[in-house]
């Protein structure tokens, strides 16, 4: 992500409305990251050591994790979490 350089003194008032608009994008994508980080420490906190090795096994799991992807994450532990109780029922 990067910042946007500073605007001249005799910017236009679209110029402005832009820049205005870039730099809330980039406070709210900052957020979002920053939102996203602290879901995924907890959620890997909340889970046990089986469904832990069982995701870190899957395929797509080195892109989940460096990407972050939370929501990825979230479904895969739901899969696996289902898969695992079934299979422990039978």
């Amino acid at each position: 992500m990067t910042l946007p350089n500073d605007l001249q003194e005799n910017s236009s008032a679209v110029q402005k409305r832009y820049m205005k608009k870039r730099i809330c994008d980039i406070s709210n994508e900052m957020i979002y990251d920053e939102n996203m980080k602290t879901l995924l420490s907890k959620m890997r906190g909340h889970v046990s050591d089986v469904l832990k090795h069982r995701i870190q096994a899957l395929n797509d799991f080195k892109r989940m994790n460096s990407e972050r992807d939370s929501l990825a994450l979230l479904v895969a532990l739901q899969n696996q979490a289902f898969n695992y109780h079934s299979q422990k029922e039978q």
